[in-house]
């Protein structure tokens, strides 16, 4: 007999601090969670039953409630374990039985771009929304949206569309593209939108190529902190080796600073929502004392309202750097305007992502321990130990400034 209980899903906490109460059915086969539309805060679960302290009268309500509906849901399985259809139905089928009251719903499945929208809405990071979003423009692109289906994703459309990608896209663009995809299908698949064997990445590998150099030397780094350039530009180098001074810190969360404590940086990282800690060193609180702002720390957002457009014209900037080539403007060998610039850039290829690649590459030329680099750079989290051990902050204060010391020495 399929075994039933109530299960508070964590994994979906609302803002109000609230999490869905769900019926867990396990048949053996299959494993499906059953909404209840009950959110209780995880406190008020106790031993499988809801406790309210301060309104006794609306748990037991809520309880009743719940039992109802696992006595319905009993029933209904006991209903397909005498026909013979319990052994036959999916976990996604299971679930629409259970869920539309112990009926087979009419067959309508949801479409890629219906599940896409729902996924691109749970995240939280506007970047992350972005990226997403954008795979799903290629797709359109390849293919009519409104009608695609999962089903429809096999090894052979995955090649088809990889093929259309290398069209305008680079390897690692394209495999950018095609992890997006088998991210949604898993979603899918986890929340049995999908059944598993509709996945199709068993069988196809995403191609990656090596990326090109993005770290400059110690030589270059010199070059460029004491090259001297015109104001805007010296504004965007300095940002640059802000962040290098600020062990290569992403720009987001530069840029969204608001104070210093007792000598450090500390934050949520952006990307990964975990707590991270940054010694200010002398070199880096010079810049920062240079570009103060009012409501951040720097005055990036006083003067730009979204911090990606800087980031654009700082990025843009920086590949200017270097000998300026001033070219008469003529017509007809009559001048007939002021002199164009035109700028012959040291690193035509520089980015702000370049500060970051930098301070690995010096750490790793100074033998500083990989494990050391990658907490200096906030990397780590995914591993059972990562949970368990904090990262000695020391380490990474003393690491961080032997490769500041190592720029510095001439």
């Amino acid at each position: 007999m399929a075994k039933v209980k109530l299960y508070l899903d964590t994994r979906r906490i609302l803002s109000d601090g609230t999490a869905p109460i769900k019926i867990a059915v396990n048949n053996g086969k299959n494993r499906t969670l059953i909404p209840t539309d009950v959110h209780v805060k995880p406190s008020c679960f106790i031993g499988n039953e809801i406790v309210i302290p301060e309104n006794p009268t609306r748990a037991r309500t809520i309880n009743k409630y719940l039992q109802s509906r696992i006595l319905f849901i009993e029933s209904a399985l006991q209903k397909l374990s005498l026909t013979g259809q319990l052994a036959t139905l999916s976990a996604a089928q299971l679930k629409a039985y259970l869920t539309n009251g112990g009926e087979m719903p009419a067959e309508r499945t949801i479409t890629v771009a219906e599940y896409w929208q729902q996924f691109v809405d749970r995240k939280e990071t506007p970047g992350t929304k972005s990226v997403y979003r954008q795979t799903l423009v290629k797709i359109a692109a390849f293919c009519d949206l409104d009608k695609l289906q999962f089903s429809d994703i096999t090894v052979k459309w995955l090649n088809d569309f990889d093929r259309m990608l290398s069209a305008t896209c680079q390897a690692n663009t394209r495999s950018i593209h095609l992890r997006n995809i088998r991210s949604v299908m898993n979603a899918a698949i986890t929340e049995e939108v999908i059944d598993q064997n509709t996945y199709p990445f068993r069988r196809f590998k995403i191609k990656t190529e090596r990326t090109a150099k993005r770290a400059l030397t110690l030589d270059e780094l010199r070059t460029l902190r004491d090259y001297p350039c015109e104001p805007h530009l010296a504004y965007y180098r300095d940002m640059f080796m802000l962040i290098f001074y600020l062990s290569g810190i992403n720009a987001v969360d530069l840029f969204h600073l608001r104070e210093i404590r007792n000598g450090r940086i500390e934050f949520l990282r952006a990307k990964t929502k975990r707590p991270y800690s940054i010694k200010v060193e002398p070199e880096a609180m010079a810049i920062i004392d240079k570009y103060h702002g009012k409501d951040y720390l720097l005055d990036v957002l006083d003067r730009y309202k979204d911090y990606r457009d800087f980031l654009k014209r700082m990025d843009r900037g920086l590949k200017q750097i270097g000998e300026i080539r001033y070219i008469p403007n003529s017509s007809r060998g009559k001048k007939s305007g002021p002199d164009k610039k035109e700028y012959i850039g040291l690193f035509p290829h520089l980015s702000s992502y370049w500060a970051r690649h930098t301070v690995a590459t010096i750490a790793a030329s100074l033998d500083i321990p990989k494990e050391t680099i990658a907490a200096i750079l906030g990397h780590g989290g995914n591993t059972t130990t990562d949970i368990y051990i904090d990262f000695d902050e020391r380490k990474k204060d003393i690491a961080m400034r032997r490769v500041i010391d190592y720029v510095n020495v001439n």
